[in-house]
């Protein structure tokens, strides 16, 4: 026996987490020895709504190893009956019987529908299913992709497969001695949120040498990767910043190394950059006092000016923003504004659905 379960999930929630797992503890109760799969949950998207692909993706991702078989109905469909005949709007009962049909799994033997809304018990009869209902009064987990929507919610409220589609990871970028280290921190404890340290410096500094080499870059190439993978794992937290990343690398490889084009380092780098795309570089102008600093190697100025990181960032079609505040107070402002409105940007915050 399977049950089915219709959601929109917009966005996925641990509400939903919770009536998938319960379900499947349900059906698995009557009928432990019952073939894959337990629950079949149908994502119900249409094209003018935003982020469908990534819904169902997420939920798929979610219950990949689990009894819990996910797919994806996009289509046009009435959301409501039409209030000419209410509940008895038979056209409307007609559209999602056949959709939900066309959706079921040609192996698998339906017997209940499982839902938490009001449309559920007349839905199970008209797919000849019983109606079990789930935490309708929402006592268990009040988690809701309404409130989520709103903002009443965080993204704690969110299943850690979809957090990354709403979550921005901001590099902080540009020549040395410009404050993007200060300016990382700073942004990380505004809002809530891991401040990625540049792993070069770290490495560097355990040597306890401050000299580059073609070595050296090759292994700061794939430490800075990895610092790049881990901290994009999945959290509650709005944003990820980075102190310099592995473009930033491919920028001190030309600069220090001659024959950068030949070096396996490079190379690697470059194919990190295939798959590495933050979403916004914020680019800290010089216009702030040098800072003397053993790894620095300007002999007492800086190697490379604000224009040689731009010119990067555009050779690799990379979105930026340059920070032209002097004032370290103001800098911070500024980058926090643009980084609220690059998180509010998202097409799935306050939309209403029909």
């Amino acid at each position: 026996m399977t049950a089915l379960i219709l959601m929109t999930a917009m966005p996925p929630t641990i509400g939903h987490e919770y009536l998938i797992d319960w379900a499947e503890t349900f059906i698995h109760s009557i009928n432990p020895y019952h073939g894959w799969p337990y629950v079949h949950v149908v994502v119900g998207t249409q094209p003018h709504e935003p982020m469908c692909e990534e819904r169902y993706e997420a939920l798929s991702a979610h219950f990949s190893e689990s009894e819990v078989y996910v797919s994806h109905l996009h289509q046009v469909l009435p959301q409501k009956p039409d209030p000419r005949y209410g509940v008895n709007d038979l056209n409307f009962w007609s559209k999602w019987k056949v959709a939900l049909k066309a959706q079921m799994y040609e192996h698998a033997k339906y017997t209940h529908l499982i839902s938490s809304e009001e449309y559920g018990p007349r839905l199970a009869k008209e797919l000849g299913l019983i109606h079990v209902p789930y935490d309708t009064d929402r006592a268990i987990v009040d988690a809701k992709g309404t409130k989520v929507r709103n903002k009443e919610q965080g993204l704690q409220y969110v299943i850690p497969e979809f957090q990354k589609y709403l979550r921005k990871k901001i590099v902080l970028f540009g020549a040395d001695s410009c404050g993007k280290s200060t300016l990382t921190k700073a942004l990380g404890r505004a809002h809530k949120s891991p401040a990625v340290p540049e792993w070069a410096r770290t490495y560097l500094e355990s040597l306890g040498s401050p000299e580059v080499t073609v070595d050296h870059m090759e292994t700061i190439v794939h430490g800075q990767a990895a610092s790049q993978s881990v901290a994009n794992h999945p959290g509650r937290h709005p944003f990820v910043f980075f102190d310099t990343d592995t473009l930033t690398t491919i920028g001190y490889y030309r600069l220090y190394i001659k024959d950068y084009q030949n070096d396996p380092g490079y190379q690697r780098a470059l194919e990190i950059m295939r798959w590495w795309k933050p979403d916004l570089y914020l680019v800290c102008d010089t216009n702030i006092p040098f800072e003397p600093d053993p790894l620095r190697y300007g002999d007492g100025k800086r190697e490379s000016d604000t224009a040689f990181w731009i010119d990067l960032l555009e050779e690799f079609k990379r979105p930026y923003r340059l920070l032209s505040h002097s004032d370290r107070g103001w800098r911070q402002m500024e980058a926090s504004s643009i980084v609220t409105d690059l998180y509010n940007s998202s097409p799935i915050w306050n939309y209403k659905r029909d």
